[in-house]
């Protein structure tokens, strides 16, 4: 089992927020709630694995962050692929305004 989770070389944690839009409070005229509304914000995490530098799949992560859908990115790898992990954190840097944590395991 330790191999196999050896082999996970590079895991890549993008949170992913929804967008809503900012309302305003009428503290003079109570809404009722209804039973089935949705929740407005979506939340959570996914991981997304590189064996190798894929500028495809880091661009569709910077199209995210474009689109104010990504919070936060971690980048989490092992000591041998610290240059994989720099080359994406780099390209991230690079065209967006969001620094990735770096984080060795």
């Amino acid at each position: 089992m330790c191999k196999l989770a050896y082999k996970l070389l590079l895991v890549f944690l993008v949170f992913l927020t929804a967008c809503t839009a900012t309302t305003h409070m009428n503290t003079a005229k109570a809404e009722p709630i209804l039973a089935n509304a949705s929740p407005k914000v979506i939340g959570g995490w996914s991981p997304i694995f590189f064996k190798h530098y894929d500028v495809a799949q880091i661009n569709n992560v910077i199209a995210l962050i474009h689109s104010s859908q990504v919070k936060r990115i971690q980048i989490t790898y092992f000591s041998n692929q610290r240059r994989l992990a720099l080359q994406i954190n780099h390209h991230i840097v690079k065209y967006t305004h969001m620094r990735p944590e770096l984080m060795l395991v």
